[in-house]
């Protein structure tokens, strides 16, 4: 999963500044957003960060890792 949650945090920053959501943000909140997401996309781009899929249930197979 790691490298396209990198490519999704890159588009992400790429349109940041078009969204509606975040023209009430302060410019320091925006440069903020915009580390945070760079910061974290090159942690999936190197291996750094991963994402992963767990399966929970009631019972002896709680907490088994979901098969890929």
């Amino acid at each position: 999963f790691g490298p396209s949650y990198g490519t999704t945090l890159t588009e992400w920053t790429a349109r940041f500044d078009e969204a509606p959501h975040t023209q009430k943000l302060t410019d320091e909140g925006k440069r903020m957003w915009k580390y945070y997401f760079a910061s974290v996309a090159a942690g999936f781009y190197h291996d750094l960060l991963d994402v992963g899929h767990y399966h929970l249930s009631k019972g002896p197979d709680a907490f088994k890792l979901a098969q890929r």
